[in-house]
């Protein structure tokens, strides 16, 4: 119970890394499809030729099965004998398992004569650029074509070509012209067995011959000087019968004699990329097996012994059976590997072998985790620890994402700045004589809608000590406007001791000498001009007295189009006279030479002194 807990976790943890499966080389598992020929799945630019007669009509791009494109087919430029080598070569999309071969003549709308009697194959696979010639089983290598025009000719391949360029070569025994039409039959391979070697390459005594004869010449070799290709071990084919037997299917088992391997076969398997290989099987016949021993390289140079696993066949050690036909499966329990040594040992006569399956799945390229460390026998608590530590990762990436998204799809909350809060308008503090006064002055809506207004200009007499306009927090650095409890409001004034004038100045009123001076309107004047009011006479008082501002009252017949303005330009500006938060007053002197007050914006890049400013005027 234990044991399967742990290969459980292991199968559980192996999902998160395996992205495609394969059970080795099964032909019935092999849905053999037309690969794109005559639909036109393989594009022009991956069927080329040695030469063609005319590119444009006779081109390898016209050698489609049943179709009449051009003159109708491909057709080599020299006449075909049986020393030439013209091919028509066709490139896969990645490597296929080619099972047949379909060809056909030059029809050309009747005109046509021209086919190829017979044929030759040759491949190639990824790894190397050496081109191998096909032979079948029986050790034919020339293909049986066609013998007219327009009919289609299938041709079985036994065993199936592992490729991923294939070339068509057509073959004659008398000098003749060829053409032909063509379509390759099969599927995708998904197995990735590229290679393998057998030590020794199999036994042959007196009449008893059981190398294998269907082993490519690839002219390709191991490091031990063994030949590197595929052969009865990988062609899909599982026998049956006895290999002794007189009927036995040519080229199904290879076999090793105990005298002449010493009892001992090595078998090395190398595949496109690392793979991760849960269990092997080998299709054998004779006496059990004493033991076998697999281990893994994944850089295909060295294997280290830590990823060794070893099997004992018990049941050799019980039974005294015959020979028979067996199936044995090792678990390989996850191990990554791009090449898999595997080594046989037996003591009866003879050890033969008809197929070898792995069952294997391809790695996720990013995952770094060796499962070959893994193992039943004592590796468990890793697969745990990982596991678990895989599954939190989820959960907490899941959390993440949750708070991401409701932060995402909060609300965003309001935040009031200092330009969102109300600006206390027509407010102004003014210091006359050193005696602060408070007044809220209408703005010019107000006094649109007032009954009466002032038309007249303030003004103060000669007497006036000094005359200020200023904040209480002008000299802070707040930025905000002034706020009520900002200011102390002094009682106001008795009326008792020097005689005093008070009214409701107008802030659009310059502040002018008492002296009575009539002011007419300039015809340049213009519409953004300063405006400037008259200013009216006030009455007599003691020289020692002070005199605040006043302004004359009028009724609403008096309209502020006669008041009369001027061209900023014009104006003489002279020294400042006071002050405020935001604005400044200082003389200056009319076109006309008449003295008057202007009122301008201390700081034109302030948005609440632009805002109050234009409130006022």
């Amino acid at each position: 119970m234990r044991v399967l807990n742990r290969r459980t976790l292991l199968d559980l943890f192996s999902i998160f890394l395996i992205i495609s499966s394969s059970d080795g080389l099964r032909l019935e598992e092999c849905n053999s499809q037309p690969l794109g020929m005559a639909s036109g799945a393989i594009e022009d630019s991956q069927i080329t030729a040695s030469s063609s007669f005319d590119k444009q009509s006779v081109g390898p791009q016209n050698a489609r099965l049943h179709t009449e494109l051009a003159s109708g087919a491909w057709c080599p430029k020299p006449q075909i004998h049986s020393s030439s080598y013209e091919y028509l070569q066709i490139s896969l999309n990645g490597t296929h398992l080619i099972t047949g071969v379909e060809t056909q003549g030059r029809y050309g709308n009747g005109t046509g004569k021209e086919f190829p009697s017979e044929y030759m194959i040759e491949y190639q696979r990824p790894g190397t650029d050496l081109w191998i010639r096909y032979r079948n089983r029986t050790g034919q290598n020339h293909m049986t074509g066609n013998f007219d025009t327009t009919t289609a000719v299938m041709c079985h391949l036994d065993p199936p070509i592992v490729a991923s360029k294939i070339r068509i070569v057509p073959h004659s025994k008398q000098t003749r012209t060829v053409c032909l039409r063509a379509e390759l039959h099969g599927c995708n391979y998904k197995d990735g067995l590229l290679w393998y070697t057998t030590v020794p390459e199999g036994s042959r005594i007196g009449d008893q011959d059981f190398r294998d004869h269907i082993f490519e010449d690839t002219g390709m070799y191991a490091e031990t000087g063994t030949k590197r290709g595929l052969g009865i071990l990988s062609d899909g084919f599982v026998a049956v019968a006895s290999p002794f037997e007189e009927n036995a299917i040519n080229g199904a088992w290879i076999g090793w004699n105990k005298h002449h391997t010493g009892g001992a076969v090595n078998l090395l398997f190398e595949f496109d990329q690392i793979r991760n290989f849960s269990e092997v099987t080998l299709a054998a016949y004779g006496h059990r097996m004493d033991s076998i021993d697999v281990i893994f390289s994944q850089d295909g140079n060295t294997f280290p012994l830590s990823s060794q696993i070893s099997s004992l066949d018990k049941d050799r050690l019980l039974s005294n059976s015959s020979a028979k036909r067996y199936d044995l499966r090792i678990p390989l329990h996850k191990r990554m590997a791009k090449k898999v040594r595997i080594t046989l040992k037996f003591s009866s006569d003879w050890l033969f072998l008809t197929e070898v399956h792995f069952s294997s799945a391809l790695y996720n390229d990013v995952t770094s985790y060796n499962i070959g460390d893994i193992s039943e026998d004592g590796h468990g608590k890793n697969a745990i620890a990982i596991l678990g530590l895989t599954v939190l990762f989820v959960i907490l990436s899941a959390i993440l994402c949750s708070i991401l998204c409701l932060r995402r799809n909060r609300p965003k909350s309001h935040k009031a700045g200092i330009y969102d809060q109300p600006i206390k308008r027509d407010l102004i503090i003014t210091h006359v004589g050193n005696k602060p006064t408070c007044n809220i002055f209408p703005t010019h809506s107000y006094l649109g809608q007032s009954a009466v207004f002032g038309a007249g200009n303030l003004y103060s007499s000669d007497k006036t000590t000094s005359t200020s306009v200023s904040s209480k927090s002008s000299s802070s650095n707040k930025h905000s406007p002034p706020n009520w409890s900002d200011f102390h409001f002094p009682p106001p004034p008795h009326t008792s001791g020097e005689e005093r004038i008070y009214a409701e100045p107008c802030m659009t009123l310059p502040l002018l000498p008492s002296q009575k001076q009539n002011i007419s309107t300039p015809k340049s004047a213009k519409h953004t001009s300063t405006t400037v009011r008259q200013p009216a006479k006030t009455k007599n008082a003691n020289e020692d007295s002070v005199h605040y501002a006043a302004a004359n009252i009028f009724s609403d017949s008096y309209g502020f189009d006669k008041i009369p303005k001027f061209s900023f330009a014009n104006l003489q500006i002279g020294g400042d006279l006071g002050e405020g938060k935001f604005t400044v007053i200082r003389d200056c002197i009319m076109p006309n030479g008449y003295r008057a007050a202007y009122k301008s914006v201390k700081d034109k890049n302030n948005m609440h002194a632009r805002y109050f400013f234009r409130k006022l005027n």
